[in-house]
Formats: structure tokens, sequence, C-alpha cells
């Protein structure tokens, strides 16, 4: 079944769910409809077609919006990077660098962070308040890490040596 498909499955599913008067449970709704719903919010909130989304494009906006549609994906379905990759038709290797984009970005741009918050807070809203699957450090923490001196272990190591060298 094709994604297109899945997804009109889906819209059909919660229009008999709502006529019926039931709540639709989507903590649990397969992962890979919530990876499509992701990709779905994005393509809305960027103005673009899902076509754009799954295509070739590598133009600065297509290639963002398709960025944070992999990063809700992988933070929110809990799916491997190869599952996502397949649902985008990339591979594996282009959703770990998305993931890694979008997180430097938040942590350097703060517009840009700003957009991928509201994104994340209306697709829990959309999933119903279902957490995050990956958690994500706050960019007050990317700020304030500090960076390990790869020499402290050396001299810790050395500093228990008697003064004979071996």
């Amino acid at each position: 079944m094709s994604d297109t498909e899945r997804l009109i499955d889906l819209e059909r599913r919660i229009a008999a769910i709502e006529e019926r008067g039931t709540v639709f449970p989507a903590s649990r709704c397969e992962p890979e409809v919530l990876a499509m719903k992701a990709k779905e919010l994005v393509a809305v909130r960027f103005g673009m077609t899902m076509g754009t989304i799954e295509g070739r494009s590598r133009t600065p906006e297509v290639a963002w919006a398709r960025q944070c549609a992999m990063h809700l994906a992988r933070r929110f379905t809990g799916l491997s990077t190869p599952r996502i990759g397949r649902m985008f038709d990339r591979d594996h290797g282009t959703v770990l660098w998305a993931c890694r984009t979008v997180k430097e970005m938040m942590a350097t741009d703060q517009a840009k962070r700003r957009q991928v918050w509201a994104l994340e807070d209306e697709f829990e809203d959309i999933v119903g308040g279902r957490k995050p699957k990956a958690e994500i450090r706050s960019p007050k923490s990317w700020r304030t890490a500090t960076v390990r001196n790869p020499n402290a272990d050396l001299r810790s190591a050395n500093s228990g040596l008697s003064g004979r060298h071996v």
C-alpha cells in the first residue's frame, strides 16, 4: 500500500470513528501513519504539496521543510532511520543528516527554533499529546555545554606514574 493510499485509508477510518462518536486513539496509531501525518503537517505549514516534500528538489526551502518532517517523524514515532528514509524515498544517512541539521539550526537560529517548536507543538496536538520518543536537549543546554579536553585523560593517567620511566 502506498503512502497516499494509507493516508486516504486513515482519513476514512477517522471519519468513520467521528461519525460513531468515539475518540480516535492516536497513542495506538501505527508509527508509519504518524510519520505520514508529520509530512502532511509540514507540507501544509510550508505551503507545499506532499509531492514536493517527497520529491527530488534540493532548494533550501524544500530541503528545510523535508528535514523538519524527518525530524518530527524521528522524534515522535520511534521509527528507525532506514524506515523513515524509505517513507521519504531517501536512505537512512539522509535522515540522520536531516535530524542533525535541524538540531544545529535550532541551536543557532532563533527563528528556525521557533518554527520547529511550533511544528512540534502542533504535531503533539494532532497526535493527542503523545510524548516524543526521542528527547532532544533544549538549546540552552547546547549553549552551556562544555567541551571535554581530550588531553585531560592522558594527564590524569600519567599522574599516577612514579618518577621512573619504563
